[in-house]
């Protein structure tokens, strides 16, 4: 069939493969895992006018320095609104094409290794324009075909792996497929160009179409700046223009070393603006606080975790948590040691007869750097998501070892019952990971599910208990979330979120003066968090103490401005203290920076009635209608939207009857 098959055929079963197996998650919500920081209170992406793309072009929002990526978003934004499905779509919809992109690396890249490539130029001798025997080409024929399966069980075994789960399905890492597309573009626009310098025709355009696609990558996520490094690795094998019979200082070898310097300054560029980016948010952990013997234990942990989880992908998580104290000398990191010493031993030793093994290796490495301890950041010592290009070396062998196995099967060479045994189990493996990635993905379909997840696969993760305290607060669920945070607090009792989160929960169950020990010893720690001031002011507000209140509201409102949270309650508070001028004031500077946000805000209309129902009641009953209004169109109201509901609807009959109205309709 493979020999039959028309070539459009490989893209479009790669492409239609991995949109079935990763729908489930186009059906999820945005979770409380920095979606709400990056699309739900952040109205500065929403659209791609000059201010827009100014803040895009500018901004290390949360962090990474990804201008692209945030134009991306911008377009969803003008395509789906807030919907999260439409942004599930265009996510999926890159990494479907980044594994189409990759077939056609692969199918190259392959036939390089194999010796049958479909271009003489990419010979893997190393003679420009001729092309070496094939290994294949003794067992009869049959190698474009082989070629052409092995590169289609690459592209599976990249997009449909559960490590793809976290990149494809969680919206804020859209970074990941997007750099990942033009990540693939540059390898495939740069193996045209060796191509035709191969054919004695120059580079041609293709080159600065790589080093465009480049350039596009890092302004996409700052990750790939590894990407010179893995050109020249690919150089040395499967191409061989470096190293081998090429030498090192020919003038051939001189002209392939140069072809990178363009590459390496924009990778300089990039990795220097992702530097500035991420240091003003302080996650980057410094020489004093985690040394040198600790940078190498993680980083070593990560690679072989990365390996492990990529052989046996079960138990997959949004958080795997950086302990508290790293012990280079722990079972752990010193087995991972062993592991990446190893291979590391065996790629050097073998490289002559292994090729294949140094050339992949060394890719791995290279880039999984910047993600590695090394640069430690964040509170992660781990995460699915940093596999998304490091494992493409690894999935290409696969696809190797698939290609022979195809050629001796389908020429019926010595082997062939073991070679047809392998394309079975191929098969089988393919299915069990698309099964495994179906079910990741439902995992991340909403915040709740997420993080019941992750604390069942570690209940000794602070962060995570945080998470899923925070999600089933939202959900209305108080007894629950309590739990949780009280969890949280035995693990670590000085935790900032944890106390917040606690104290937030106690004052929702009306247990307001239980609260205020632990939101007063969180904003101790942790001055300068808006979203805790926040949380302390509804506490002292509950227990009575509203100017103290107010003080903490203005404070989270100073913090961060574009917030408007802090000045809705702020003006509230203002209202019941009867200060009513003052209350307007606020109300309106809220408002301007709420409706930027989200112009259909009801939180917006049912401040407006809480500051109006004294002063102008009859402005208070409009506000309470159009609350009442935008509400009934939620699709799945949660338990707190329909208790505020209910009070709206009791206000709104109460200022009715005041008024000589008739009472509000219930449905």
């Amino acid at each position: 069939m493979a020999r039959s098959w028309p070539g459009w055929v490989d893209p479009a079963l790669v492409a239609l493969l991995t949109v079935l197996v990763f729908l489930p998650g186009v059906f999820g919500t945005f979770v409380n895992w920095d979606d709400e920081r990056n699309f739900l209170q952040n109205a500065d992406y929403r659209g791609l006018g000059w201010p827009q793309l100014r803040w895009m072009l500018t901004t290390s929002h949360m962090g990474p320095w990804a201008p692209l990526t945030w134009v991306t978003l911008g377009a969803d934004y003008l395509l789906w609104g807030m919907n999260p499905r439409g942004y599930h779509v265009t996510s999926l919809l890159f990494h479907a094409g980044g594994a189409t992109l990759f077939l056609l690396v692969a199918r190259r890249l392959l036939a390089a290794g194999l010796g049958t490539p479909p271009h003489p130029a990419l010979s893997p001798t190393g003679a420009e324009g001729a092309a070496a025997p094939s290994p294949l080409r003794e067992d009869g024929g049959g190698e474009g075909a082989a070629i052409r399966i092995g590169a289609v069980g690459a592209a599976l075994l990249f997009a449909l792996h559960p490590l793809r789960v976290e990149s494809v399905v969680w919206i804020t890492e859209r970074r990941d497929v997007v750099s990942g597309v033009f990540y693939l573009l540059t390898v495939l626009a740069y193996l045209a160009a060796v191509g035709r310098r191969a054919a004695g025709r120059g580079l041609g355009g293709f080159y600065w179409t790589s080093l465009g696609c480049f350039v596009l990558a890092v302004l996409s996520k700052s990750m790939v700046v590894s990407l010179p490094v893995v050109l020249l690795i690919l150089d040395v094998y499967p191409l061989g223009r470096l190293g081998g019979r090429a030498g090192w200082t020919g003038a051939a070898a001189r002209r392939v070393l140069a072809e990178k310097i363009p590459f390496l300054l924009v990778a300089a560029a990039g990795a220097a603006v992702a530097f500035l980016a991420l240091r003003p948010w302080g996650n980057l952990l410094s020489l004093g606080d985690f040394g040198p013997a600790q940078r190498a234990a993680v980083s070593v942990y990560g690679l072989a975790f990365y390996l492990w989880k990529t052989l046996v992908p079960i138990g997959l998580s949004p958080l795997y948590a950086l302990p508290r104290s790293v012990d280079p000398l722990a079972l752990p990191f010193v087995f991972s040691g062993v592991v990446v010493l190893a291979l590391s031993a065996a790629a050097v030793i073998m490289r002559r007869r292994w090729p294949w093994l140094a050339a992949a290796w060394s890719a791995y490495v290279v880039t999984a750097l910047p993600v590695l301890g090394v640069f430690q950041n964040g509170p992660q010592i781990a995460a699915d998501r940093y596999t998304y290009l490091p494992v493409l070396g690894w999935a290409l062998l696969g696809g190797a070892g698939l290609a022979r196995c195809a050629g001796r099967w389908m020429v019926g060479a010595a082997g062939r019952r073991s070679a047809g045994a392998v394309l079975s189990a191929a098969v089988a493996l393919l299915i069990a990971l698309a099964a495994l990635a179906a079910r990741q993905a439902l995992v991340w379909q909403d915040s709740v599910t997420l993080w019941r997840h992750a604390v069942a696969l570690d209940p000794g993760s602070v962060r995570s208990r945080v998470h899923l305290g925070g999600a089933l607060m939202g959900a209305g669920w108080l007894e629950p979330a309590t739990r949780q945070f009280e969890a949280g607090l035995r693990l670590d009792p000085t935790d900032p979120e944890a106390l917040i989160g606690l104290a937030a929960t106690l004052g929702a169950s009306g247990r307001g003066q239980e609260a205020v020990a632990p939101a007063t010893e969180a904003a101790r720690r942790r001055p300068g968090d808006a979203e805790i001031q926040y949380h302390l002011g509804e506490v002292l507000r509950l227990v009575g103490r509203r100017e103290e209140a107010l003080a903490a509201y203005r404070q989270s409102m100073r913090l961060r401005p574009r917030w408007p949270v802090g000045g809705y309650r702020a003006a509230t508070t203002l209202a019941e203290l009867g200060r009513t001028e003052e209350a307007v004031a606020a109300l309106a500077e809220a408002q301007r920076v709420g409706r930027a946000i989200d112009p259909g805000d009801p939180e917006a209309e049912r401040v407006t009635a809480l500051v109006y129902a004294r002063s102008d009641p009859i402005r208070a009953i409009e506000a309470w209608e159009r609350y009442l209004s935008l509400m009934r169109r939620l699709p799945d109201p949660s338990l707190p939207e329909m208790a505020r509901m209910m009070e709206a609807m009791v206000s709104l009959d109460a200022l009715r009857r005041q008024e000589g109205a008739p009472a509000v309709s219930r449905p």
